[in-house]
C-alpha cells in the first residue's frame, strides 16, 4: 500500500505538470485509482473547441 501512495502522487504531480504546459490549462482535481485517474481540468474555450459535425443539433 505504501508503494501505491507513493506512485499515485507522482502520477498527480506529472500529469498536472503536463496539463499545466499547455497554455491556459488547469488541472483543479486529480484522483489516480488503482486502474484509472480521474481528473478535472479547466480548458479555455480558445483550445476547447469541438467540430461542428460532432453536435447532434445540425
Amino acid at each position: 500500500m505504501v508503494i501505491y501512495y507513493k506512485l499515485r502522487l507522482n502520477i498527480e504531480k506529472n500529469l498536472g505538470m503536463l496539463i499545466e504546459r499547455r497554455s491556459g490549462c488547469k488541472l483543479l482535481e486529480a484522483e489516480a485509482c488503482s486502474d484509472l485517474v480521474h481528473m478535472s481540468i479547466e480548458i479555455p474555450r480558445s483550445i476547447a473547441s469541438l467540430p461542428t459535425s460532432a453536435s447532434p443539433h445540425h
